[in-house]
């Protein structure tokens, strides 16, 4: 049999970094490379990935579903992490209480056929234990009853346990799948969440072109075109007088994903009644909220001259005290 070799080397040990995979779009695979570590739950000692999702859009998780190929299924424990909980999935099957590394390995049949051909196996609630042996085909399975090891939190025996013990909004599932004993190795892939809703990657920000309303798990690498826009510089006109304002027309803009954007205004700034300047100001408003300031500015600048009008005719007169008064002479702008 195999494992005799980790007895003729009982001080062997192969120390490996956590292999983490972050997926919630794109179902994470991971490696589960030949390992001898105790069975303790320790994320440190164990291959681990972690899918986000949120119970208010898909429901609580009920399990997980992977493919994978391991040549010792003995060896291989299975846990989940949310919430500073733990959820014990599957403990070395045929290895009932061995807490320890290594010997008594366990059932010695293969999950898969070999590297390449993985197999498709669910954990989800309500299923039979995983400790009884899981064929070389897979299958589904349930969560086991046995925790000789205490890696479960206690009143955590469930997927609906684990989900129902978070707070509200969304929730980081840590699966991490551990090998505790030489000489085996595998694989798992295409790692994803069981939900009463089914997830729909896509982009759910409005704000996008690429915005789906049909999904409800956001990716945001499919979101790529902003709808933002460019707003021409300011207009500026000099004028003659303040009889000479208007409202002017603000520039009619439409955002990168076609939707016009209607501005708020005029809000006009000072009001002078001869030289100074005027300011017609508009606001947009892009799709994330973001306001952009568009102006039309006058500029009095009185440069006409005046009209006399009533001017009097010249006269010749004798004496200083002959010369008539004010005439009353008027002048127009």
């Amino acid at each position: 049999m195999k494992k005799c070799f980790v007895i003729v080397l009982p001080l062997l040990i192969f120390i490996h970094l956590n292999n983490f995979a972050i997926g919630q779009c794109t179902p994470p695979s991971v490696d589960i490379p030949d390992s001898q570590n105790p069975v303790d739950g320790d994320v440190a000692n164990a291959n681990c990935v972690i899918l986000t999702y949120d119970p208010s859009v898909l429901g609580c998780a009920t399990g997980f579903t992977m493919d994978i190929e391991h040549s010792y299924q003995g060896d291989l424990s299975v846990f989940v992490n949310a919430c500073g909980n733990t959820l014990n999935v599957m403990q070395r099957p045929g290895a009932i209480g061995n807490c320890a590394a290594g010997s008594p390995f366990g059932l010695g049949d293969d999950i898969g056929m070999g590297p390449g051909n993985e197999v498709s196996i669910t954990f989800e609630d309500g299923g039979p234990d995983p400790e009884g042996g899981i064929p070389i085909s897979g299958g589904t399975f349930g969560v086991t009853t046995d925790d000789a090891c205490g890696i479960g939190t206690p009143g955590i025996n469930s997927f609906a346990d684990l989900c129902s013990a978070c707070p509200p909004g969304p929730i980081d599932m840590q699966i991490c799948i551990a090998d505790h004993a030489l000489l085996d190795d595998g694989v798992a892939g295409n790692i994803e969440l069981l939900t009463p809703t089914v997830g729909v990657c896509g982009c759910t920000d409005i704000c996008y072109l690429e915005y789906d309303p049909a999904a409800n798990i956001d990716d945001q690498t499919q979101c790529i075109t902003l709808c933002d826009f460019t707003l021409p510089a300011d207009e500026l006109q000099t004028i003659e007088c303040a009889s000479d304002l208007f409202t002017p027309t603000p520039p009619s803009i439409t955002d990168a994903c076609g939707n016009t954007i209607t501005p708020i205004g005029p809000d006009i700034e000072t009001s002078p009644t001869c030289e100074g300047t005027v300011t017609y100001n508009w606001i947009y408003e892009e799709c994330s909220g973001t306001e952009f300031s568009w102006n039309y500015i006058f500029t009095i600048d009185y440069t006409i001259i005046p009209t006399l009008s009533d001017m009097p005719s010249d006269v010749t007169v004798e004496c200083a005290s002959d010369i008539p008064g004010d005439p009353g002479i008027t002048a127009m702008d």
